[in-house]
């Protein structure tokens, strides 16, 4: 009679955010804000730019104490972390599938080349990745992008890197929030 369960759900793991489709399915989690990301000054859509760690290479690069997926000798699992990514951040796409075909985009100079990333569940379009041709080509497989990231590459599309489209992506906190409104 005296305990009270709380009227919003307990928060997540700090410092983890996850984004729905507005399907309501799981797409994004990350340790980024996505209104702390930079966005995308090319271009009309001005689109949040998520940067993706690589996988590790190694065993090496895993941080056995925090990873879910490698088990140490005892058998325990924990949290993924990878060495690389621990004070850049982490995100990881859930149940999401990425166009085969790339999509042109007309632009006012030129073309831009898009792979869109679709929600597993309803396939709305919730961001995109761009074609190594959309970057400055320099020697040794490097690209420079408009905004300024650099990084190596072995496929036509870049995968270090996912632009958001704005309003694609809800967090779980607005969602919880709106239920919370709704009930009352």
């Amino acid at each position: 009679m005296g305990d009270q369960l709380p009227k919003t759900p307990p928060s997540l793991a700090p410092g983890i955010r996850t984004y729905h489709c507005i399907c309501s399915n799981l797409v994004l989690a990350s340790t980024r804000p996505q209104p702390s990301l930079a966005r995308r000054k090319v271009g009309n859509d001005r689109a949040y730019i998520l940067p993706l760690p690589p996988l590790p290479d190694s065993e090496d690069d895993i941080d056995m104490e925090h990873d879910p997926v490698a088990k140490d000798k005892a058998g325990e699992v924990g949290l993924a972390t990878s060495k690389s990514t621990k004070s850049s951040g982490y995100a990881l796409l859930l149940s999401t599938y990425i166009d085969r075909k790339p999509v042109l985009i007309r632009r006012a100079e030129s073309f831009e080349k898009r792979y869109l990333h679709r929600c597993g569940r309803c396939g709305l379009i919730f961001g995109y990745q761009l074609d190594w041709a959309q970057y400055d080509q320099s020697s040794q497989g490097k690209g420079q992008d408009s905004e300024g990231a650099t990084a190596t590459h072995s496929s036509d599309r870049r995968e270090d890197v996912i632009y958001l489209i704005p309003g694609g992506l809800q967090s779980t906190q607005s969602m919880m929030e709106a239920d919370v409104e709704s009930e009352t």
